[in-house]
């Protein structure tokens, strides 16, 4: 089963606030779902979850990230 630690979680919104061009800026659509997660993390004093408590969104941006992530259906 695959986890994502929060340091994980936090290189990933890094990225993809690069990706969207916002650093510096509010942030973009895909930035905000991978914030919301890291918030809660934070607020629930999670070190890690697993992929299967995330959204399909936010699977994908993570995969965007760069992290392999395979998807239901055959995503990737």
């Amino acid at each position: 089963m695959t986890h994502f630690a929060i340091d994980q979680i936090e290189t990933a919104i890094n990225l993809m606030r690069r990706l969207e061009g916002t650093e510096g800026q509010k942030l973009g659509p895909k930035t905000r779902h991978l914030a919301d997660l890291y918030g809660n993390m934070i607020y629930y004093k999670q070190v890690s979850i697993s992929a299967t408590e995330l959204t399909t969104d936010q699977l994908l941006y993570l995969g965007e990230a760069g992290f392999n992530i395979t998807i239901a259906g055959g995503q990737q």
